[in-house]
């Protein structure tokens, strides 16, 4: 009986965990407040949510920033600071001065370069990454440009 069942398991098995793979790398990088430095300084440019769970606005925007992140895997990420006692959230809190939730702050090299206040919409979180993202490939490519002699 099990000679007949053990190749059916196995290919359950096989099939389960590549959907489990796919699953997880959609979701883009995610980090929390023990590794947020390590995790932003990999990445060139990320926006990073701040959230607290107990706060009604962070509940709202959420699932809106999940969205986001599905489309933006790589640029956009958030750090859950409901465990106000934890002492890797208390660092994070006091390094980034994070006085309310939520709060959306862009980085660069893993430098603060702003804050992110547009409006609160899938399409204008993502708009506003990709064009942070987008200006960095655009600047190096005009700086290029400039270098090269006009030959005509």
């Amino acid at each position: 009986m099990f000679k007949k069942t053990l190749p059916a398991f196995t290919l359950f098995l096989i099939v389960l965990l590549c959907g489990a793979i796919f699953l997880t790398t959609n979701e883009g990088f995610t980090t929390n407040a023990s590794n947020l430095d390590n995790d932003i300084s990999k990445k060139p440019k990320v926006l990073v949510l701040f959230y607290n769970m107990d706060c009604g606005f962070c509940k709202d925007l959420k699932p809106i920033w999940d969205d986001a992140q599905q489309q933006l895997p790589d640029s956009i990420t958030s750090v859950d600071c409901s465990n106000a006692d934890s002492a890797d959230v208390k660092a994070v809190v006091k390094k980034y001065k994070i006085t309310s939730y939520p709060r959306m702050i862009f980085f660069n090299n893993g430098i603060v370069q702003e804050d992110y206040e547009g409006p609160r919409t899938t399409d204008d979180i993502v708009k506003y990454v990709t064009s942070k993202v987008g200006s960095e490939s655009n600047d190096t490519n005009d700086n290029a440009k400039s270098m090269i002699p006009n030959l005509m």
